[in-house]
């Protein structure tokens, strides 16, 4: 997880989201992440 969010630019961000999401994602058995992109027409994440 820590390398997709450090090619995605979330350096400074990054721990925060890992103390959030790493205790939701360690619940579960299984877990598909999918982050949004330009590619996929979606909004620029900031």
């Amino acid at each position: 997880m820590e390398e997709k969010l450090k090619l995605l630019g979330f350096y400074e961000r990054e721990e925060e989201l890992i103390i959030y999401w790493l205790p939701k994602l360690e619940a579960n058995k299984y877990n598909y992440i999918r982050f949004a992109s330009e590619e996929w027409g979606g909004t620029e994440i900031k």
